[in-house]
């Protein structure tokens, strides 16, 4: 297992991981379908985003997202293995906290985590938002 900072050329990596999590959600196929062209990242946001890859056995099998220059302020939360390990490596690499933008099938497992939930401040705002604060 490892986890290190994601490349432009990781790209087709991380979208396969977000695409194999689409297709996996309980939903209808078309739904899936129609949503994974939404999810997934493009060199563009290599310039709003931080990423790493988590990979087992050479294999990309998740990936984390950030935006560095945003900025929530709220109590700190816990991880399991995984998601610890995630947080640590962005913690390491300078971020002092990470907010997570989960789908809706998600939620328990970042609930499961320890992370806090945040509300949504307006009806516009992305409705599933976790919060994690470094110590």
């Amino acid at each position: 297992m490892s986890i290190h900072a994601a490349k432009r050329s990781d790209l087709v990596c991380i979208n396969q991981v977000i695409t194999e999590a689409v297709m996996a959600w309980p939903m209808p196929e078309r739904l899936k379908r129609l949503s994974v062209p939404v999810l997934c990242y493009d060199c563009e946001d290599f310039n709003h985003y931080q990423f790493i890859l988590y990979k087992d056995q050479g294999a990309t099998v998740g990936i984390g997202a950030w935006n560095a220059q945003a900025t929530v302020v709220t109590a700190r939360g816990d991880g399991q293995q995984l998601m610890a390990q995630i947080l640590s490596e962005a913690m390491a690499m300078g971020a002092d906290g990470l907010q997570i933008k989960a789908e809706r099938p998600a939620i328990t497992f970042f609930e499961h985590c320890g992370l806090q939930a945040l509300s949504a401040g307006s009806p516009k705002d992305y409705p599933y938002q976790f919060w994690y604060q470094r110590n």
